[in-house]
């Protein structure tokens, strides 16, 4: 069964069906009164799609399913970060009950087959148990031998079943439904991974206004921390790291003279050796001797940005990956409280994505926690009169009306930063280094200011250890000219132990 009409959406290049619970529930329901051929119907997570980058034999095999379904925050963020509005979360585990409802209505049976000895069985009774009406046409569980393969087919499709439920865990369930679809005579087959453990009571599941907020993997995490440990800690940021590399290859020119290659990640200034022949053109102008000063002067510079060796950046980089991913993991639980204040005191999005210019003009997207109403950027410009920020450049507001109670109060402690680890994580930022500015900010740039953007930009820096914003527009240029001017390690642990009595002081916060 094939439908290439319908809305779909796709995170790193697997294609998603775009639809709601109830729609799926239709489909699936719509699909199994047909017995002619066998309709399948997978789910995908953040791990699957993983899986489906490392393997193109899984990926082969989710592009030739009839219906894939998104399930998860990790789709629902990889879908908000690359601008695909996503309709709905559609897990297995929230949909079966309606499929449940649904099939009872229409007289479909449904046949259970994976899991434990014994758990097929105990979640085929609290399913009757709950829909009285449901038909569990069989149950049987997955641990069979291969070669009693042919003996469970014939049960499955003795029973009569419309919908057969296979839970052996992806991708083996995919796997499994592909090499014997021509032999089974049920309408729809489906890989729903863990689903009947959640059925039988084996694994809890997470309140709904947590499941609600995105953050059920922790409630899973605190039940099985042993299997989900490398999937979620190193899984889900491996994820995330590949969904924004997926952004940048499809935000880069496709095509550019073979002269400008060196240049094609920047969309900000398509060239930025632009900077370096106005600023000579500028030397030129003053005169004789202002020409071999400053030329002196840019010589020094230049020798001290040489020296800047490969080895700093590797340990920089090292330190960067070390600590961003040890604070994700500490801070986990912070995160989690700190989304549920968010969402319960302002309903909208928990993460607030906005577009910085990075190192040498190149955009990027660094994530935070939302701060302000969910109309922020609108209102912006009904206060830009009120301004506060000395320079015009930067927009500040001690009292900014925008700003939620909650949001208050994450600021004051800069808790709204902390999200940005993951960018760190991804190579886009890095612990230390000058903050990023937003593309309107550098719009308004002298060639002299552009000098902050020779760094990497970072969470933070020496002017955030300093005052932060009290510190007027001119003064933190200067801060990041002189930090990029006398990069060390050293340096850079200094201010990474100065930022912490820095954000409880609350200094120039706002």
């Amino acid at each position: 069964m094939t439908n290439l009409s319908r809305d779909k959406v796709t995170v790193l290049g697997v294609a998603i069906d775009n639809v709601t619970l109830r729609e799926a529930t239709d489909h699936i329901l719509d699909a199994a009164a047909d017995k002619s051929q066998v309709t399948s119907v997978a789910f995908v997570n953040a791990d699957c799609l993983n899986m489906a980058v490392s393997s193109s034999e899984y990926a082969g095999l989710l592009a030739s399913r009839d219906y894939v379904f998104g399930d998860g925050a990790g789709v629902r963020y990889a879908c908000r970060l690359t601008s695909q509005p996503i309709v709905d979360n559609v897990n297995g585990t929230d949909l079966f009950p309606r499929l449940c409802e649904a099939a009872a209505h229409r007289g479909q049976s449904i046949y259970l087959l994976g899991g434990k000895p014994g758990v097929a069985e105990r979640a085929g009774r609290r399913v009757t148990a709950r829909y009285p009406q449901v038909k569990i046409a069989g149950c049987q569980h997955g641990y069979f031998d291969p070669a009693c393969t042919d003996t469970v087919i014939d049960a499955i499709n003795a029973s009569g079943a419309d919908i057969l439920l296979v839970a052996m865990g992806a991708p083996s369930q995919e796997f499994w439904i592909k090499a014997h679809a021509d032999r089974l005579r049920v309408g729809v087959a489906m890989g729903v991974g863990g689903l009947l453990d959640f059925v039988a009571g084996e694994v809890g599941r997470a309140n709904p206004w947590v499941r609600k907020l995105g953050f059920e993997w922790l409630v899973r995490f605190a039940n099985e921390p042993t299997r989900l440990l490398k999937r979620y800690f190193a899984g889900n940021p491996l994820f995330l790291f590949r969904v924004l590399q997926s952004i940048k290859r499809t935000t880069a020119p496709s095509a550019a003279p073979a002269c400008e290659n060196h240049a094609e990640r920047f969309d900000h200034w398509r060239d930025f050796e632009l900077l370096d022949r106005a600023q000579a053109n500028l030397l030129a102008q003053a005169g004789p001797v202002a020409y071999i000063r400053r030329a002196a002067a840019r010589k020094v510079r230049a020798w001290q940005f040489k020296r800047r060796t490969r080895s700093y950046r590797s340990v920089k980089r090292a330190i960067d990956v070390v600590g961003a991913s040890f604070g994700l993991v500490a801070l986990a639980p912070l995160f989690a409280l700190t989304a549920a204040a968010i969402y319960l005191t302002d309903p909208g999005p928990v993460f607030y994505a906005q577009t910085r210019i990075g190192y040498r003009g190149r955009r990027f997207n660094m994530l935070k926690f939302r701060s302000m109403v969910v109309n922020a950027d609108a209102v912006k410009d009904s206060l830009l009169a009120q301004n506060e920020s000395a320079g015009g450049v930067l927009f500040k507001m001690k009292r900014d009306p925008r700003i939620t109670r909650v949001g208050a109060i994450i600021r004051r402690f800069s808790i709204d930063e902390l999200p940005q680890l993951w960018t760190v994580l991804t190579g886009d930022m890095t612990l230390v280094g000058p903050r990023p500015p937003v593309p309107r900010e550098v719009a308004e740039y002298s060639l002299a200011d552009r000098d902050r953007l020779e760094a990497l930009p970072g969470i933070t820096c020496i002017w955030q250890v300093s005052g932060r914003s009290d510190i007027d527009f001119a003064g933190q240029v200067k801060l990041d000219r002189d930090y990029i001017n006398n990069q060390g390690i050293a340096q850079d642990i200094a201010i990474l132990l100065r930022t912490i009595p820095a954000v409880i002081s609350g200094r120039g916060a706002y």
